[in-house]
């Protein structure tokens, strides 16, 4: 089923022609927790998810003329607040005291959790980008931003997010001395509500100078908008697959 629909093919809905051609053919279904049937009202529109709207094609948030992201999106900002307790945090994972300068960083969004499942039979050392492999789209997002924009970032200063549960991938992480949040750690939950971990990682992505985002995440792909269009950046996006990154044999 192709779920995919345009702004136009939404908005013809608030017109009178328009809705009473969509409610001739209309099947109501129930609502996802009260279970309430109800028919569309005749004074309210409201849309709650516009993930799959386009304004021509489909999945524009990809492309840097969407015009969803150019016009809406691009000038959707987080609150002052928001944005200080995030820099709260920042610091603290690269040992800065408190009001000192953040410096330029690379920030990463690296998604495991739910992914995983597209790996299907694979192993997941086999499917997802090991390590390595994200150690050198870091060191290519520096070199770039070096060489074209002029900008210098200390190895020290790169900051990975992720939904990683593995203490051994975490570790490895450590080994290359990226900084990240433990929000376990920090009680971010219990200080601030269970949707902060998620905006501060979501900030703190966006904070980049650099990017290192998970090809397929709409997260990484947001993130990636807000470098680019907010700071001026670079970044990069790395993929995953079945056995994408299985070891290749060699044939005489």
């Amino acid at each position: 089923m192709d779920h995919h629909t345009s702004f136009w093919g939404l908005a013809q809905l608030g017109f009178k022609d328009g809705r009473e051609e969509a409610l001739q053919n209309a099947k109501v279904y129930p609502s996802g927790h009260h279970r309430h049937e109800l028919p569309p009202d005749d004074q309210i529109m409201c849309f709650d998810n516009l993930y799959y709207v386009g304004a021509s094609k489909l999945f524009e948030w990809e492309k840097d003329y969407s015009p969803a992201w150019r016009f809406v999106g691009k000038h959707a900002r987080f609150h002052p607040k928001m944005v200080k307790l995030a820099e709260q945090y920042l610091r603290k994972a690269f040992g800065l005291s408190d009001g000192e300068l953040i410096p330029k960083f690379i920030s990463m969004h690296i998604r495991h959790g739910d992914f995983k499942n597209d790996c299907k039979d694979t192993p997941k050392e086999y499917c997802m980008a090991p390590l390595s492999t994200l150690a050198k789209a870091v060191e290519q997002v520096r070199e770039t931003l070096k060489s074209q924009r002029g900008v210098l970032i200390s190895g020290a200063h790169v900051l990975i997010t992720s939904d990683e549960e593995d203490p051994a991938w975490w570790a490895e992480v450590d080994r290359l001395g990226w900084s990240y949040i433990n929000h376990g750690n920090e009680r971010t939950v219990e200080k601030y509500g269970k949707w902060l971990p998620i905006f501060i990682d979501a900030m703190h992505q966006s904070m980049g100078t650099g990017f290192v985002g998970t090809l397929g995440s709409t997260m990484s792909l947001v993130a990636l908008r807000r470098v680019m269009d907010w700071n001026g950046g670079f970044g990069v996006m790395v993929p995953f697959g079945p056995n994408m990154y299985a070891p290749k044999s060699s044939s005489f």
